[in-house]
């Protein structure tokens, strides 16, 4: 409204959470060319392209910030110098702010937290979501959904896509048949899944200690994002616990919870 360029800001909150559609209603209320580039992958190079078609006038975003290698932040460094003019406004989307340097947050002055929905207003987007695609639901199916999704909007959003196709135009979603629906592909009522199951059993009968994500990645096979995510999922659930730099660990209850789900 100003007339002028919006600061840098860095977006961060749990994977799910809308980050990148905030930066995709910035670029357009502004108008603007929206440039997106996951930090996971990309090279110097392809960082330095992106930058030069920003550089006409667009909204650059940068996704998985702490995810990309140290040419690449190095080089955001320079190009983000906040004494340097910009005809772009920079964006970058987090998991994890504190796994990014001092300096390169600093690239970023506006900080914007996303935080989780509570399971309450989960069950009010649910009812939402499912409204839009005409899906009558059993009292009870909103929350038992948005238990299931952990409170996530994008887990949400595929859930009443999933829950749509168990049932014909104008029939009632039940309960029982949300369930089995669960069950058949491998999910409890609250979401948890064989991957997680698998990372669970892992740290209950193979890890000698905390395991650190990479860990999972090189013995389980998993990507290093999914792990991120699936890892918050748990410590959320109170089925893991984070020991800092040396890893997770298996709580009490994680192991509780196995022996139940084992039965």
């Amino acid at each position: 409204r100003s007339g002028e360029m919006p600061m840098s800001m860095l977006l961060y909150g749990p994977s799910g959470s809308g980050k990148t559609l905030i930066a995709g209603l910035v670029s357009a209320y502004l108008g603007l060319p929206f440039i997106s580039l996951s930090m996971a992958d990309a090279n110097s190079n392809e960082l330095q392209t992106a930058l030069e078609l920003a550089e006409d006038g667009g909204v650059l975003f940068l996704d998985e910030l702490q995810a990309a290698k140290k040419a690449t932040k190095d080089s955001i460094l320079v190009s983000l110098d906040p004494n340097k003019p910009k005809n772009f406004v920079a964006i970058a989307a987090t998991t994890d702010p504190g796994d990014l340097s001092l300096p390169l947050r600093r690239r970023f002055p506006l900080e914007i937290p996303l935080v989780e929905y509570t399971v309450s207003e989960a069950e009010e987007l649910v009812t939402q979501r499912a409204q839009g695609l005409d899906l009558r639901l059993e009292p009870g199916a909103a929350f038992m959904i948005a238990r299931t999704a952990r409170a996530n909007p994008a887990r949400i959003t595929r859930l009443i896509t999933e829950a749509r196709m168990l049932v014909d135009d104008g029939e009632v979603l039940e309960r029982k048949t949300f369930l089995g629906h669960l069950e058949d592909t491998g999910r409890d009522a609250r979401g948890i899944d064989d991957t997680e199951i698998e990372m669970l059993t892992f740290l209950r009968d193979e890890s000698t200690g905390p395991a650190g994500m990479s860990k999972f990645v090189d013995v389980l096979g998993l990507d290093m994002r999914y792990v991120r995510e699936k890892l918050h999922m748990l410590r959320r659930e109170g089925l893991v616990k984070n020991m800092g730099r040396t890893g997770h660990i298996i709580s009490k209850k994680g192991k509780e919870y196995l022996e139940t789900r084992c039965l």
